[in-house]
C-alpha cells in the first residue's frame, strides 16, 4: 500500500517571509531563515495519502534547514521507524536516504527496469 507522496514538486515548499519582514525575520537569527535560493522563508513539508489528502504537515522550520533534517524530526518518521504503518510506503526525491519505507529515485539508473522505477 502506498501511503503518500512526500514529493518535492507538489508537497514541499518555502513560504517567503520577505513581504512580512522586509529586514529579515528572526532578529539575530535572521540568516537561519535564508534558504538556498537566497530569500527568507519557512520550510514547509506535507505528507499526503494516495488520494492527495493531507495526513501530516509541518511549517515551523527556518528556510535554511534541509528537507531531510525536517523529515527526521517529524512524528510520522518516528512512527515509520517503529513499524506502526506496516507495509505502507512513502515516495520522495533523492534528497532523502532510501529506507525500507521511503522510496527515492536511483541516482544512475542503468537498466530499463531502473529507468522505469525512476519514472
Amino acid at each position: 500500500m502506498l501511503l503518500g507522496c512526500f514529493y518535492t514538486y507538489f508537497f514541499k515548499t518555502h513560504l517567503t517571509l520577505l513581504p512580512y519582514y522586509p529586514s529579515g525575520p528572526g532578529g539575530n537569527d535572521a540568516e537561519l531563515y535564508r534558504n538556498k535560493k537566497g530569500f527568507f522563508s519557512i520550510n514547509v513539508q506535507v505528507v499526503c495519502d494516495a488520494d492527495l489528502e493531507i495526513i501530516d504537515i509541518v511549517a515551523r522550520w527556518p528556510g535554511s534547514v534541509h528537507d531531510s533534517t525536517i523529515f527526521l524530526n517529524l512524528n510520522i518518521h518516528t512512527n515509520f521507524e517503529a513499524g506502526r504503518y506496516g507495509d505502507v510506503l512513502l515516495v520522495d526525491d533523492s534528497g532523502y536516504a532510501l529506507s525500507s519505507y521511503l522510496l527515492t529515485p536511483l541516482r544512475n539508473p542503468q537498466t530499463p527496469a531502473e529507468n522505469l522505477y525512476n519514472e
